[in-house]
């Protein structure tokens, strides 16, 4: 990890994680109100903030995470 500051922030073993796609399962992704923002937060206090956060405003929402948006693009561009 190049930044210093950022990598007193985690262990080795979650460095290892980032190195290899993954995530430690302390940290969580959030949809930021940004279209296509994400940030990478702590998931315990991502879970007790009450947010609208970007999943709801474009990231498809509900649908969008069970797989029905993607079916309904398929089926418009077919």
């Amino acid at each position: 990890m190049k930044d210093p500051n950022l990598a007193k922030q985690f262990s080795q073993t979650d460095i290892e994680l980032f190195k290899l796609g993954k995530k430690p399962k302390s940290v969580t992704w959030h949809h930021h109100q940004e279209t296509g923002k994400m940030q990478l937060v702590d998931y315990y206090e991502h879970q007790v903030a009450g947010h609208t956060g970007g999943r709801a405003i474009w990231g498809g929402g509900d649908d969008g995470r069970t797989g029905k948006l993607k079916k309904i693009i398929l089926e418009m561009i077919k």
